[in-house]
């Protein structure tokens, strides 16, 4: 399928108002009928590749970083990705908490962000070249696929690695109390 630039950028301004979904991507099908559902996906998919490329950056910045700490009630451990590397760490996850939290029942050490879908190839191929190795390193941690996953792939909770589809809200954290004398 071959486009006008102007056909283009109005499908990609059409993106703009959008979130991620199926539903939006249906939504596009419907306003603009002449085009191919795959053309649609691929410029939709590459559309949003960008956003992230774009907005990367700003959720990383220290003053970010530490409003994500107060907003999700995080302990201030945790180590993110260039910390470690900086400590000689070759593969990391996003993040290792310096105090486990707890998640659904099970202990937490590192988070690991996929700005992806899971599906079976990647995942596999994920939990061989990184999850695996993480857990044996610094114990059981939880992988965010942020554009979801196949729900048979979340089999190895009892062996430490949880699967999410968002942040989880029912974290626990430890918390410390001073004793009363």
């Amino acid at each position: 399928m071959i486009l006008t630039k102007a056909q283009y950028d109005e499908i990609a301004q059409c993106l703009v108002s959008v979130p991620p979904t199926r539903q939006s991507l249906r939504k596009l099908k419907q306003r603009f009928p002449s085009q191919s559902q795959a053309t649609l996906l691929s410029i939709f998919s590459q559309e949003y590749q960008k956003h992230i490329k774009r907005t990367h950056a700003k959720h990383h910045t220290s003053e970010a970083i530490e409003s994500y700490y107060q907003r999700y009630d995080l302990p201030a451990p945790l180590e993110d990705e260039d910390q470690l590397r900086a400590k000689g760490y070759d593969k990391t996850p996003d993040f290792i908490l310096q105090v486990p939290v707890a998640v659904e029942g099970h202990i937490i050490h590192w988070i690991e962000s996929k700005a992806s879908f899971g599906d079976e190839c990647s995942h596999h191929a994920y939990l061989h070249d990184q999850f695996w190795s993480y857990w044996n390193r610094f114990g059981p941690g939880l992988v965010i696929y942020w554009y979801g996953f196949i729900q048979e792939l979340d089999c190895n909770r009892g062996r430490g690695i949880l699967l999410h589809a968002c942040f989880p809200t029912d974290i626990v954290t430890l918390c410390h109390s001073t004793a009363s004398p």
